[in-house]
């Protein structure tokens, strides 16, 4: 591992920078830039990198490996790492239905027919045909069912759990993962890693249930395991080597019923990954109210969020005119005025970093991301701005922590929001036109130890803009549509 003292060194000497030209160039003290050389310093701002970048005009590549090892010595390697795959982890969320709405025609296996009751495959390409072939016939079955046996990094088979459409003929899809007993980073890491892998299953097959069983993941799918992967359909049964160039297909329904038996059996193991529930407009509000109400008398909330929660500061006169009350009776009413009353009156300290995008988003829709459609009718331009300002009003009060997201180093799809209650308290709200509405409640001790330490660091890291430069950013969208609605 190159330190940041070896990184800046090495580019110094690669660029033919002498100290005394890079301190007069990038504002720099030369004192400081030798000790950074030295490896008695590390900037304690993101902001003296980027000036010694520029003073030596690095090339992006040059850039990365500088930036990375400042991270990596500030944050120390295993912590860098770890972070690294949640942000990559959040990032991976998306909105399919975008993709959906643009594929016109899908052309399906219709049957896969075996010479025998056992069939031996060799080479990865015939292998992956026939195990296309099973999922598409499975596909077409009404209420079929596929279980698997395999990790996410057998790339081929979960981009066609992805891509394949099993939601027509309600297909269930059973996945049981090895996440690594190991305690140590890279271990999480590697976990993490399997559940970015697993997002594109979870909002393209409405019906894919992820386990995970604890055990060395190593041990399990190396070159001396028989056979680790399996996939059974109500047809077929698939076992796979590791590295996925040998394979044998088995029809026989003797093998099928044994292979099922074996597989039950390894599921009375596992335990979900989260939690997904897709409600209804009062299973909403029991599941993301009751669950805030029950955390006010934590000190933290930490969040994440596409948008800035702006229904915390929707008034009471706003949240009666807009919300639509066909859905909800009088009693759900009083409840959810109540609620935001608490929300405004709270005494806990709310961290939430968020995207421009979201909130320019809401000033153009009057849509409030993380609320269902079906539940309210858009704000008007001028409830907008009432919403915008006392946002603005709240920020210095001591318990509202705002920060928006810098966009060119931390992705935030517009579907998603996280918040952490508690540091054992991680939900992810998960909003598209074509699922609903979807909440996990992640259960893995490891993943929610990595979540709760991300959306804590993010609040004050260099992906965000301090609460001032937050400030400014949003006071310059409010005059924005101030004018506008003059």
């Amino acid at each position: 591992m190159i330190t940041f003292h070896e990184e800046l060194s090495k580019l110094i000497e690669k660029t033919a920078t002498k100290i005394s030209a890079l301190s007069k160039l990038s504002g720099v003290e030369r004192s400081h830039i030798q000790k950074m050389k030295a490896g008695t310093r590390i900037p304690s701002d993101e902001n003296v990198v980027h000036k010694l970048a520029e003073a030596m005009m690095l090339t992006p590549p040059e850039c990365e490996e500088l930036f990375k090892a400042y991270h990596i010595s500030k944050m120390g390697k295993d912590l860098y790492y770890r972070r690294k795959k949640i942000k990559e982890l959040i990032s991976a969320f998306c909105d399919t239905a975008k993709a959906n709405s643009i594929i016109v025609e899908d052309l399906k296996q219709n049957n896969l027919i075996l010479h025998s009751n056992v069939e031996y495959l060799y080479g990865t390409a015939n292998i992956n045909k026939i195990v296309k072939a099973a999922l598409e016939v499975e596909a077409q079955k009404n209420k079929g069912c596929v279980k698997i046996i395999a990790q996410p990094s057998y790339t081929y088979l979960f981009d066609l759990i992805s891509t394949i459409d099993f939601n027509f003929k309600e297909i269930s899809i059973q996945n049981i993962i090895i996440f690594d007993k190991n305690t140590n980073a890279k271990s999480t890491a590697y976990n993490l890693e399997l559940v970015r892998r697993l997002v594109p299953c979870l909002f393209s097959c409405s019906d894919f249930i992820p386990y995970y069983i604890h055990d060395y993941a190593d041990s399990i799918y190396n070159k001396t395991a028989f056979f680790p992967i399996q996939i059974i359909t109500s047809q077929f049964v698939l076992t796979i080597s590791y590295d996925v160039s040998k394979a044998i297909i088995f029809s026989d329904k003797e093998m099928l019923a044994l292979a099922n038996e074996m597989f039950e059996k390894k599921l009375t193991l596992a335990l979900p990954i989260y939690k997904v529930i897709r409600p209804s407009a009062k299973d909403f509000l029991n599941a993301t109210a009751m669950e805030t109400m029950k955390n006010l008398d934590s000190e933290h909330h930490y969040n994440v969020f596409f948008q800035p929660n702006l229904n915390a500061f929707v008034p009471e006169d706003v949240l009666l005119d807009t919300i639509n009350k066909n859905f909800f009776s009088s009693e759900a009413l009083n409840f959810i005025v109540n609620y935001y009353a608490s929300i405004r009156n709270h005494s806990v300290k709310v961290h939430i970093a968020f995207t421009l995008e979201g909130i320019e988003h809401f000033m153009e829709t009057g849509r409030l991301t993380e609320i269902p459609d079906f539940m309210y009718s858009p704000l008007s331009i001028s409830q907008r701005i009432r919403v915008l300002k006392n946002l603005i009003a709240n920020i210095g009060n001591g318990k509202f922590f705002p920060r928006i997201i810098r966009s060119s180093l931390f992705s935030i799809p517009m579907p998603i929001s996280i918040t952490a209650t508690a540091e054992q308290k991680v939900l992810i709200y998960y909003i598209t036109s074509e699922k609903g509405v979807c909440l996990f409640s992640l259960n893995e001790l490891n993943l929610l130890n990595a979540f709760y330490d991300f959306l804590v660091y993010v609040q004050d890291s260099d992906l965000v803009y301090k609460e001032k430069e937050t400030t400014v950013i949003l006071q310059s969208l409010l005059k924005k549509y101030e004018l506008e609605d003059s």
